[in-house]
């Protein structure tokens, strides 16, 4: 090392420091290791080490999240200073947030993750081994932006070449294995708040098994580092909707502004230019549809979601997300096309046996899609399309009940179009509660036994109405207990792609097959019709007081339902 004579009061009276202000650390022995003293300008913050084995040469190194160095001086009694830029005015270390928030969200768990790896990896380049990466060490600001300020007992490349190869990889990866406490430290020590990305990257690094143990190198290949939020998708659109702003220039207006198909794309020319070109051929192949049968009522099942953010490493309610943006774009074909209802499968009642978070995560998106519809209901109503949530809403957290019926109550006056969301539904559950309506209603004396025949049963259905159409996604083969009852002559598409990669030109496909198969469905529904209008002609034989009996009971249970929404409503 190279000693410099210089006195010590002149190098406080440079840096204007307070020396009577200062902090004290101290080792796992309780030896003092480092004091650190404060300008009076608030701009220098200086470490003093009593001893020091290597320097770490600090002035080499420019990264944006790494402590700014200005200066250091080592006297003759081997105590060595350095000064750095103090950045703890009105930020905080990792630790000192953990104390007041218990556990970080996965959102901000992924975006410092991600900067500890870029920091490691630029270390890493730089030959050093960042092996006190602790809480204690890091700075964040409030947009989790992180500072690294203590180098502590880094180790340098250079220093562990003449160990073992076991002791040399085992040393090379301390930082990894400091990454992956600090990190788990961060969930709060609890893995079920987080994706399996997060838990599996996590618990790799933490591997005491060096074999096991990621290299510097394999960091970014991990899903973790891949994982995108909104606000890191968004950025960089955000910033060239600034500069245009500043530069004054005219920003343009999407002309399909509050139709949802459009919603989510019109950020760039690009994506102008690609609307531009949908809408010429979506106007040329809605003309070439409606020269065939149009399908009344199509129903779907959207499966496919969490396959999808796996193979693009999103977080699983990412995925979800993509799949009601594609469900919302389906509902735009379908109304251009002349289709009169929509039924989607949007949650099944086993689809409660999933993991708590992912469970939370559909709840709050179901909550701020539905809160979205209310607050664009006029969009809606110039739409025409009425909002139906069916399903047994037991399961559902109040407030997502009260979010759902405010989005039915605003609609409810819209005729053009109805969207069936089927949320905590099954097939099973909707024809066991067919049966218990029909028998509550004769046992409370509003029907007699003789009284029920297929219409008054579809009556009592949460859906009535017979699909013509049934999509299904993601290659599956089966009908997931969904609209079974109304299935009968339904054309069934079963399509080999993931929900949230369904296009339009899928849609094209489906509607072409329905109308090939709809000659040779029309015997069969014939029939089933010729059966319908028998029972139809035997009912008219009935009564009329047994008819109005039926209607009456039709109503009641129209009041129902209207009863429930409000109740459904005021739980908010």
């Amino acid at each position: 090392m190279h000693f410099e004579s210089k006195s010590k009061e002149s190098f406080f009276n440079k840096y204007d420091l307070y020396k009577d202000e200062i902090e004290k650390t101290f080792g796992e022995n309780q030896q003092q290791q480092t004091i650190t003293y404060y300008s009076k300008n608030s701009k220098y913050i200086v470490k003093e080490f009593k001893q020091v084995e290597e320097e770490l040469n600090l002035s080499n190194l420019n990264n944006k999240n790494i402590i700014k160095y200005y200066d250091h001086k080592i006297f003759e009694d081997k105590s060595y200073y350095i000064v750095l830029e103090n950045i703890q005015i009105n930020n905080c270390t990792i630790s000192e947030k953990l104390k007041k928030i218990k556990n970080f969200s996965e959102k901000d768990l992924v975006l410092i993750g991600k900067q500890l790896i870029d920091v490691l990896l630029y270390l890493n380049q730089n030959r050093i081994i960042h092996s006190s990466l602790i809480g204690d060490n890091i700075i964040i600001d409030s947009n989790n932006n992180i500072t690294l300020i203590d180098f502590g007992s880094s180790i340098l490349y250079d220093q562990i070449e003449k160990e073992n190869k076991e002791e040399k990889s085992n040393k090379q990866k301390t930082d990894i294995h400091k990454l992956g406490e600090l990190l788990y430290e961060m969930t709060g020590r609890d893995y079920s708040k987080v994706s399996s990305d997060c838990k599996d990257f996590i618990k790799d690094c933490k591997d005491f098994d060096c074999n096991k143990t990621p290299t510097h190198e394999m960091l970014t290949k991990y899903p973790f580092y891949n994982i995108k939020f909104d606000i890191e998708l968004d950025q960089k659109e955000n910033e060239d909707l600034i500069k245009l702003q500043n530069e004054n220039k005219p920003i343009e207006v999407d002309a399909y502004e509050g139709l949802p198909i459009f919603e989510e794309n019109r950020k760039s020319l690009w994506n102008r230019f690609s609307n531009w070109i949908f809408e010429k051929n979506f106007n040329l192949a809605c003309s070439t549809l409606k020269n065939g049968p149009i399908p009344k009522h199509i129903g779907v099942i959207m499966d496919g979601n969490r396959r999808f953010a796996e193979r693009n490493h999103l977080q699983t309610k990412d995925g979800h997300k993509k799949g009601f943006n594609t469900m919302l774009e389906l509902c735009q074909w379908s109304l251009a096309l002349g289709v009169k209802i929509i039924s989607v499968y949007a949650f099944s009642i086993e689809n409660f046996k999933r993991s708590k978070s992912e469970v939370e995560d559909l709840m709050d998106l179901a909550n701020k899609k539905f809160e979205e519809m209310v607050s664009k209901s006029h969009k809606l109503q110039q739409l025409g399309v009425r909002i139906r949530v069916v399903g047994d809403f037991k399961h559902i957290p109040e407030k997502t009940q009260s979010i759902l019926a405010r989005a039915v109550k605003a609609t409810e006056n819209n005729n053009k179009a109805l969207l069936n969301i089927c949320l905590s539904y099954t097939a099973h559950a909707e024809i066991l509660h067919s049966m218990k309506t029909l028998s509550n209603g004769v046992s409370d004396n509003l029907i007699e036994s003789e009284d029920i025949d297929q219409d008054l049963f579809e009556n009592c259905l949460y859906i009535k109405e017979d699909l013509d159409i049934l999509i299904r996604t993601s290659g599956e083969y089966r009908l997931s207990d969904f609209m079974l009852w109304q299935s009968c002559f339904t054309n069934l598409a079963l399509v080999g792609i993931l929900w949230p990669d369904f296009s339009f030109l899928h849609f094209v496909y489906v509607i072409f097959i329905y109308q090939f198969n709809k000659k040779k469905l029309k015997n069969e529904i014939f029939n089933q019709h010729q059966y319908s209008n028998n029972n139809q002609n035997q009912n008219q034989n009935n009564s009329d007081k047994q008819k109005q009996r039926v209607e009456e009971f039709k109503e009641y249970i129209r009041q129902m339902e209207t009863d429930m929404i409000e109740e459904m409503k005021n739980k908010g």
